[in-house]
């Protein structure tokens, strides 16, 4: 399963690798720190999993899923943020985001959410 992780923090993005790495059959294709360039480089990579972060100099990372959906492309997504506001997770469930977790506290949720679709893929791929 392929993951894109699209956060303004290097660091963050290094240590989210470090963190699926561990894991089977999973393999980060890419990453981006910026709003135009996730969005170009998700529509070339095709990730089938994105962890968003919500905030970035250059806007709400909700336009980076707008702009995907809107080609018709549905990858799962993982919103992983420090502002877990209430207004956030609304913006969420009108997307119809499933997960929305808190950098400070969700950490290691992402973790299981992966291994869950993981082994929904390789059921799938198996069929």
């Amino acid at each position: 399963m392929k993951i894109f992780i699209a956060d303004d923090s290097g660091l963050l993005r290094q240590r989210i690798k470090r963190f699926i790495s561990r894991l089977p059959d999973v393999r980060v294709c890419g990453e981006a720190g910026r709003i135009s360039e996730a969005v170009n480089l998700i529509r070339q990579l095709a990730p089938e999993v994105i962890i968003l972060d919500i905030q970035f100099p250059d806007g709400l990372g909700f336009e980076i899923y707008d702009r995907v959906i809107s080609e018709c492309y549905q990858p799962v997504t993982i919103i992983l943020t420090n502002y877990p506001t209430k207004q956030y997770q609304r913006m969420c469930r009108d997307r119809n985001i499933p997960y929305f977790f808190d950098k400070t506290t969700d950490f290691e949720k992402i973790n299981q959410v992966i291994l869950t679709l993981a082994a929904k893929d390789q059921q799938a791929q198996e069929i």
